[in-house]
């Protein structure tokens, strides 16, 4: 369906024939006749533009792709999965002589480098004692001495 635009002075106003136009306008319908509208009618003082209006039959429909699906092997189902590897993030960002738990475990940062509870405790397990609290100082881990 064609329509036509009509501008005039920033406003616009749509019209789906020309005698329509130019009945509300006041215009020659002879002119408009004429005119081939592949180009822009210009009057004194506005312009008229002729389009089209799509429906929905207009429209062409896509389709897309089907896609296909994979078909499983049997052998795939017998197979064990594998571990689920736990994630260690050794930048934890945490305050030289404290410690964090985090899902993996607890970390503990003492001069400046940081290690996992596995690695502290193979280290420092003789003088520090397993944390009680998500979080906390390294010093307060220490075993009192005049416990023993």
């Amino acid at each position: 369906m064609k329509v036509y635009l009509f501008q005039q002075d920033g406003r616009s106003k749509f019209y789906g024939s020309i005698s329509a136009l130019c009945l509300d306008l006041g215009l020659s319908v002879h002119t408009l006749y004429k005119h081939d509208f592949k180009n822009k009618y210009d009057g004194k003082d506005f312009q008229i533009e002729m389009g089209t209006v799509l429906t929905i039959g207009d429209v062409k429909k896509t389709k897309l792709p089907e896609v296909k699906q994979v078909k499983k092997s049997p052998l795939l189902d017998d197979l064990p999965l594998p571990e689920p590897t736990k994630q260690t993030n050794l930048k934890v960002n945490i305050q030289d002589g404290t410690y964090i738990k985090k899902p993996d475990g607890y970390y503990f940062k003492l001069n400046g480098l940081t290690f996992h509870e596995n690695e502290f405790f193979t280290k420092y397990g003789e003088k520090y004692s397993y944390p009680e609290k998500i979080i906390g100082d390294i010093p307060d881990l220490l075993y009192s001495l005049t416990a023993i």
